[in-house]
């Protein structure tokens, strides 16, 4: 009775033991990662992190146009992960102004096999964005590699008048 008494302690501290490390070691992050800082995005937009740097999105605004891009980006920030995103909802204020609402649709690039539904690149216009000022914009929701973030905000600098 001693030998499985003592069998049955040790494998329950095997056990607490061998959860202990594996919780910890999921919990601290990627240590590792580049600042986001110093990260440069492969298309000249803004980068968002997503869950400590396991993903990103590139922000673009083509402020002729009017129109906005999004990319979803790896953990590398440079190469394209396609989402099944049906589209993106977000949020933008012009400056200090008021939320407008905007529906970025999924481009889909048939030559690299991408369809809707596929593809890392979503895309939406409207007037209002054919503006110099800065932009606060919020994505509601954005599911990468089955991760779901909601909320996600950030700051599009200003561009000065050309």
């Amino acid at each position: 009775m001693l030998r499985v008494s003592t069998f049955l302690s040790r494998f329950a501290l095997a056990i607490a033991v061998t959860s202990a490390v594996l919780i910890t070691s999921g919990c601290g992050g990627n240590k590792n990662r580049t600042p986001l800082s110093e990260l440069t995005p492969p298309n000249g937009g803004t980068l968002v992190e997503l869950g400590e740097g396991r993903n990103y999105l590139e922000i673009l605004v083509d402020r002729e146009a009017g129109i906005l891009e999004i990319r979803t980006l790896d953990k590398d920030a440079t190469t394209p992960v396609r989402t099944s995103n049906e589209g993106l909802e977000l949020k933008v204020a012009v400056g200090a102004g008021e939320e407008r609402f905007l529906i970025l649709t999924p481009i889909a690039n048939a030559a690299t096999g991408e369809f809707a539904g596929n593809t890392p690149l979503y895309r939406g216009d409207a007037p209002w964005l054919k503006t110099t000022e800065a932009l606060q914009v919020r994505v509601e929701r954005v599911i990468v590699k089955g991760k779901r973030f909601d909320a996600v905000q950030t700051t599009v600098p200003a561009r000065p008048p050309a």
